[in-house]
């Protein structure tokens, strides 16, 4: 399960974009980002992903559920997703590890509470190598139209001090990341798979 790619690609992404403010991704207002995505940061503990997408709910669903399907998309550039173990049973868990070129490893892992195909899924998230409580995940997908979607991914971490290290990379990163997924869905609609 890739956590709608937002707390391992933040761990990724150390720092903002370039010449972007930190403080602007823990802001009281919602921040547009690029790609349509809007964060929004409804309290001190959570962050809330909201992105429309060119391509329906269940290619979304499973380029987030699905090994072969994570790998043409979710590890950050330079990082391969070398293994990735899922059971989406509520109670199954997940486990996807990361290498990059110098050999350096990240794993994330979790379990699932729920698991509703094509609109809903809720586990949890954590890190290898980080003491962090798990963060709790909630991916809701919803239909716009024949082709179209719209995800909301809410992060609840375990304390305020920790959404605030990690939303600061966590947003702008995955804002790019939900770029590159439906760029890799689209090239598949074209390709006919």
């Amino acid at each position: 399960m890739s956590a709608c790619a937002l707390g391992a690609l933040a761990l990724f992404a150390c720092q903002s974009p370039e010449g972007t403010d930190r403080g602007a991704f823990v802001a009281a207002q919602p921040t547009e980002l690029p790609g349509g995505m809007v964060a929004s940061f409804p309290d001190d503990r959570t962050v809330v992903l909201e992105r429309d997408f060119a391509v329906e709910a269940a290619a979304v669903f499973a380029a987030n559920t699905r090994e072969d399907l994570l790998k043409g998309w979710y590890p950050p550039q330079g990082w391969n997703l070398v293994s990735s173990e899922v059971d989406t049973r509520p109670g199954g868990a997940y486990r996807n590890e990361m290498r990059d070129a110098g050999g350096n490893v990240f794993v994330i892992y979790g379990e699932f509470s729920e698991f509703e195909p094509f609109t809903r899924v809720v586990f949890t998230e954590s890190y290898e190598g980080y003491d962090w409580a798990p963060l709790d995940v909630i991916v809701d997908l919803e239909p716009t139209g024949a082709s179209s979607c719209r995800m909301t991914c809410t992060v609840v971490h375990p304390t305020a001090e920790i959404r605030e290290m990690n939303a600061a990379s966590m947003v702008p990163a995955a804002a790019e990341a939900y770029e590159r997924m439906e760029t890799f869905l689209e090239k598949r609609l074209v390709e006919g798979h």
